[in-house]
């Protein structure tokens, strides 16, 4: 990871639902950020979430939502702000405006960026 953000690789995608839940990406990268703190702002982070594991399933509603950024933030642990956030699927059960109305007091934050 070093070597690709020093030859420009600064773009890099992560999810929530990407290895095992206590192993996923998110932690490979609070392990990264841990060693190299300096590399933080250089990142653009992007982070698929709102994908219920257990169920095999999005969950785009409102409550969904917000678990899956709080988990995503708890697991980062203040190492590195998220950039971009996505919801990995369009949740069928859930229309498309609640999520993106829910996103708006979600993503009101400091270290969430952009949806």
């Amino acid at each position: 990871m070093k070597t690709a953000l020093d030859n420009g690789a600064n773009f890099w995608n992560a999810g929530q639902h990407y290895g095992h839940p206590h192993a996923n990406s998110l932690h490979l990268l609070n392990y990264y950020f841990t060693k190299y703190p300096e590399d933080a702002d250089k990142v653009v982070l992007s982070i698929k979430g709102a994908y219920d594991a257990a169920t095999a399933s999005p969950d785009g509603s409102p409550a969904g939502l917000r678990k899956s950024v709080e988990e995503c933030l708890r697991v980062l642990d203040g190492k590195k702000s998220i950039d971009i956030f996505e919801c990995a699927r369009v949740d069928p059960k859930v229309p498309i405006e609640t999520t993106i109305a829910a996103s708006s007091h979600v993503f009101n934050r400091p270290f969430l960026r952009r949806i």
